[in-house]
């Protein structure tokens, strides 16, 4: 298999968090949760041998993902390994046996093909999401209105009125109007 398209996590919420009108930079929750209830399908590619192999995340995986490991998506500044969420080979048995007997009897020596397999579990990997995926989902589900715009909280905070301060004009020019016209 070659290298496919795909589209990072973190990226997969920044366009999330657009489409869901989120005043969120990444909204890592809503993400999470797609995840786990199917609707959004994420992996990861590995060399096995000669080729790269796509390896499906199962939905059971999502439910044990804390909300507070799942939020490495974002970037920060102190922390190094933000961005991504990276996951072993090892944490996905069955469905790495599916993919190698799947890819076997192609071009390589069985042995061959465990021995890279093996190999490979020793690196972590980063989760993505095929992008035609992604694309599909966005057509699914368009965006519901335009995003809000993002109060800074720089300045002096705004006053809440009981009433708008034109209707507080209007009665003020009433009154005016009538003084004059005596």
């Amino acid at each position: 298999m070659a290298e496919m398209a795909t589209i990072s996590l973190h990226d997969a919420g920044r366009q999330l968090a657009t489409l869901l009108t989120s005043r969120e930079q990444v909204a890592c929750g809503r993400l999470l949760s797609l995840l786990r209830s199917g609707q959004i399908k994420a992996g990861f590619q590995f060399p096995a041998g000669r080729t790269l192999s796509w390896i499906t995340i199962p939905t059971h995986y999502w439910a044990k993902v804390s909300s507070d490991k799942f939020k490495m998506i974002r970037y920060s500044k102190t922390t190094s390994k933000s961005g991504a969420l990276m996951v072993r080979l090892g944490a996905f048995p069955e469905e790495v046996v599916a993919q190698v007997n799947d890819a076997l009897g192609h071009e390589e020596v069985a042995s061959d093909k465990w021995k890279a397999v093996l190999a490979a579990t020793s690196h972590r990997y980063e989760v993505a999401i095929i992008e035609a995926d992604w694309i599909a989902y966005e057509q699914r589900n368009p965006p519901s209105e335009p995003a809000p715009e993002k109060k800074t909280k720089r300045g002096r905070p705004q006053k809440k009125l009981e009433r708008p301060l034109c209707h507080y004009r209007c009665l003020h020019n009433k009154a005016s109007s009538s003084i004059a016209g005596r």
